[in-house]
């Protein structure tokens, strides 16, 4: 009776989480870990931890992240998504910019992120510089 009723729990918390999120028009999770962010889309997302890590799969893929590295997770808007990409803008302060893909094939160098947005076609990307590094979605 107890594994029916934390399964229940559990299944419950699940549903409520993804549509909580799609009802308040927060379209992105943003999880902070060793310093870098990721931004992954509530679309199809399921979360799972174990003793030493948390897995977050969508419709993108799959990024594992170790429990001690995780700093902070939220959901976030359209706005706060674009307001990290002109923080990688900043950090590379109109230098190159590599772009890759959720699978890390190089998509190309781009002298700025504003061209790399200007070229790219829509999808999940992520777009790199120096030490500073986002994945983003461009539409």
């Amino acid at each position: 009776m107890r594994k029916f009723l934390a399964i229940l729990a559990l299944a419950l918390v699940t549903t409520t989480g993804a549509k909580a999120a799609d009802g308040y028009d927060y379209p992105y999770l943003v999880v902070t870990a060793a310093g870098e962010q990721a931004v992954l889309a509530v679309d199809g997302l399921t979360i799972a931890y174990s003793s030493t890590t948390l897995t977050a799969t969508n419709s993108d893929g799959t990024q594992t992240f170790a429990l001690t590295d995780l700093s902070t997770m939220r959901f976030a808007t359209a706005e706060d998504v674009q307001t990290a990409i002109d923080a990688v803008a900043a950090a590379a302060g109109g230098e190159a910019v590599n772009v890759y893909t959720t699978g890390g094939l190089l998509v190309g160098r781009f002298s700025s992120v504003g061209q790399a947005k200007a070229a790219l076609r829509g999808g999940i990307y992520i777009v790199k510089h120096g030490s500073v590094s986002l994945k983003i979605e461009v539409e």
